[in-house]
């Protein structure tokens, strides 16, 4: 019975050990993202472009824009690399490899014809990556080559970072070293009850 009791508290204890220790999934990184478009003439044009630096190789998880303001607007969005290639910017792009580098988040929007000069509209939202940091590239020039450039939240402080991975991962020969102290606890009981059945010679 109690060699039963001893293999079962070195269970217990093993897998405790395991599942508090057993490091967390870093949240993704999350840079904002605010396009504004003021004096629109109805039936213009204008396009703005934001720059963000993707550190290391990541995987979207939030590809997020809204238009606020005036509602007379039509826009688009895309997500283009260094070497100009173009992805559309939205929830299709959840899944999605970014290598490591500048990104370009670009919105072209055109003035409907009820739009009032002095109106103001914006487009603002997020991108979201996985398993690297997203920061403002440092430049902030408009790379789409047309109106203002658009805004990446300000300062770091705006983003919300990576969380610090949690945990440390249990080494095998630590597990294994609590199976053979629990086997071996439970042999030494188990000899020394077949030496008190034997009982003396």
């Amino acid at each position: 019975m109690l060699a039963r009791r001893l293999v079962a508290l070195a269970t217990a204890a093993l897998t405790a050990l395991v599942g508090a220790v057993q490091p967390t999934v870093a949240a993704p990184d999350t840079v904002p993202v605010t396009f504004d478009f003021v004096d629109l003439r109805p039936g213009e044009s204008r396009s703005q472009g934001v720059a963000v630096q993707v550190r290391d190789t990541g995987t979207v998880t939030d590809a997020t824009l809204t238009a606020q303001g005036a509602a007379d607007l039509t826009w688009d969005a895309s997500l283009c690399d260094a070497s100009g290639a173009c992805l559309a910017f939205g929830p299709g792009l959840v899944g999605t490899t970014l290598e490591g580098g500048t990104w370009t988040i670009t919105v072209s929007v055109t003035a409907g014809p009820r739009l009032q000069q002095r109106d103001r509209s914006q487009v603002v939202g997020h991108l979201a990556v996985q398993g690297t940091e997203v920061v403002p590239a440092p430049d902030g020039t408009d790379a789409s080559g047309g109106g203002a450039a658009g805004s990446s939240g300000g300062t770091d402080a705006a983003r919300t970072a990576p969380l610090a991975m949690t945990g440390v991962p249990v080494p095998a020969w630590l597990a294994l070293a609590l199976v053979v102290t629990a086997s071996g606890a439970w042999l030494v009981v188990l000899g020394r009850r077949r030496r008190d059945d034997a009982g003396p010679g």
